[in-house]
C-alpha cells in the first residue's frame, strides 16, 4: 500500500421530505459519528463531503427550509481519526426569517481502532430565533468500546467540557439587550448503539447528557439521536433520522422538549 497522501471527493445530492414538530432542529450538542461512509481505508485516507438538502411548501403562506453540510474526515493507518464538520440551516415563512442556525465541530480521536482511546473536540454553535447567539466548547472525552462486533456494537464516552455560553430573547445577534453569558464546567457522557440487522440495513441510536458541574445553572440536557438506513442500490439509501433536546431548565424561554424527523433519499457519486 502507497505511503502517500490520497484524497477522494464525494458530493452527496440529498432529496428530504421534511415533517416537523415542536420548533424544528434540536440544538447541536456534540457530532459522534461522521456521514462520509469509510469502506477502504489506506495509509493516508481523506474524505470530504458537501450536501444540501431543502423543502418548500406554499399553504396559506410561503414555508421554506434549507440546509448545507460540509464534513471532512482523515484516516492515518486505520489508527487516528480527524472529524471536521460545519452545517447551516435557515427557516422562514414568507420573508420573516423564524430560525437560523451553524455549527461548527472539531473532533481528533489518537488510536481510534483502540478499545480505549481518547477523544478532543471543539465546537462553536449560533441558533438565532432560539435565543442562543453563540456557544463554544472545548472537551476531552475517553471513548470506550464496551460492545465491538460486525453486526452491533455500544461505545459509552465520559468527558469534561468547559462551556461558554451567550443568550437573549430575541436571538438576534446585533440586540445587547436582555443577554445572559454562561460560563460552565460540565460533565459529558455519551452512549452510542450500532445495529445491523440485516446487509442493507443500519440503526444508529446516540444519547448525550451534559450536566453543569459549575456555573450559574444547573440544568441537564439530554439530546437523543436516532438513524435509520436502507440500501436501495450500490450508492442509493433510504435514510429516516430523529433528534430531540431536552433541557430541564432553560436559559431564555424557549420549550424544555422539541424534537425534528426527517426522511428522504441520499446518492454518492464518486
Amino acid at each position: 500500500m502507497e505511503r502517500i497522501l490520497k484524497s477522494k471527493m464525494y458530493v452527496a445530492l440529498l432529496f428530504y421530505f421534511l415533517f416537523y414538530s415542536g420548533l424544528g432542529r434540536a440544538q447541536i450538542l456534540n457530532v459522534e459519528d461522521p456521514a462520509i461512509p469509510l469502506d477502504s481505508l489506506k495509509s493516508h485516507d481523506l474524505r470530504m463531503a458537501v450536501s444540501a438538502s431543502g423543502n418548500v411548501a406554499r399553504q396559506s403562506a410561503w414555508v421554506y427550509d434549507l440546509t448545507l453540510l460540509s464534513e471532512v474526515v482523515y484516516h492515518h493507518e486505520d489508527r487516528h481519526q480527524m472529524i471536521i464538520q460545519a452545517s447551516w440551516q435557515s427557516t422562514g415563512i414568507n420573508r420573516e426569517i423564524l430560525l437560523r442556525s451553524g455549527v461548527f465541530y472539531l473532533r481528533i480521536t489518537p488510536g481510534f481502532h483502540k478499545r480505549l482511546s481518547p477523544q478532543f473536540f471543539a465546537q462553536r454553535q449560533t441558533d438565532l430565533g432560539r435565543g442562543l447567539q453563540s456557544r463554544q466548547l472545548v472537551g476531552l472525552n475517553a471513548r470506550w468500546d464496551m460492545i465491538k462486533m460486525k453486526k452491533y456494537s455500544l461505545q459509552a464516552i465520559l468527558g469534561m467540557m468547559r462551556e461558554q455560553e451567550l443568550w437573549n430573547r430575541t436571538g438576534d445577534a446585533s440586540d445587547a439587550s436582555g443577554s445572559i453569558f454562561v460560563n460552565t464546567l460540565k460533565l459529558n457522557t455519551v452512549t452510542r448503539l450500532f445495529l445491523k440487522p440485516t446487509e442493507n440495513l443500519e440503526i444508529t441510536w446516540s444519547n448525550f447528557i451534559q450536566t453543569p458541574l459549575t456555573g450559574a445553572t444547573k440544568g441537564m440536557r439530554w439530546a437523543s439521536q436516532l438513524g435509520l438506513t436502507q440500501r436501495i442500490l450500490k450508492r442509493l439509501n433510504a435514510q429516516f433520522n430523529f433528534s430531540s433536546m431536552y433541557d430541564t431548565q432553560p436559559i431564555v424561554p424557549i420549550p424544555s422538549y422539541y424534537f425534528n424527523t426527517s426522511s428522504g433519499l441520499t446518492y454518492h457519486i464518486p
